[in-house]
């Protein structure tokens, strides 16, 4: 989801356009191939271009923490954002069009698939 400050959000709806909005604020990133910000803008119909960020980070909550503080605007993943969200710290832009999804697929080895305790037992110990 894309999120910001509540006084940076502010400033997004007072624009004219998102598009225009966006392109004011910095744009928070952690890699320069910028998957979740461009998978965003292009399923809302938003292009920026170029793409450019203010900053790159791979800590994902380093740029959590950055928009809590008032800086940009960054695509972040909802497990990340769902405490700050609920406490209004960050507040989502609204996708104009749809708001995105991530798919992830879970790959054993088939030795653990033949013993369902120990791949129970390997999935609880990564979850931790």
């Amino acid at each position: 989801m894309a999120v910001v400050a509540p006084d940076v959000a502010q400033r997004l709806q007072a624009a004219r356009s998102l598009d225009q909005a966006l392109s004011s604020e910095p744009m928070l990133a952690y890699s320069f191939e910028l998957p979740l910000i461009e998978q965003w803008l292009l399923a809302n119909d938003l292009q920026r271009n170029p793409l450019s960020p203010a900053l790159i980070g791979q800590d994902l909550r380093t740029l959590r923490n950055l928009i809590i503080g008032g800086f940009g605007w960054s695509v972040l993943p909802m497990y990340l954002c769902a405490d700050v969200l609920q406490r209004r710290t960050v507040v989502e832009i609204p996708s104009p069009v749809s708001r995105t999804t991530l798919s992830y697929h879970l790959v054993w080895s088939p030795s653990a698939l033949r013993n369902p305790e120990r791949a129970q037992h390997e999935m609880s110990r990564r979850a931790a």
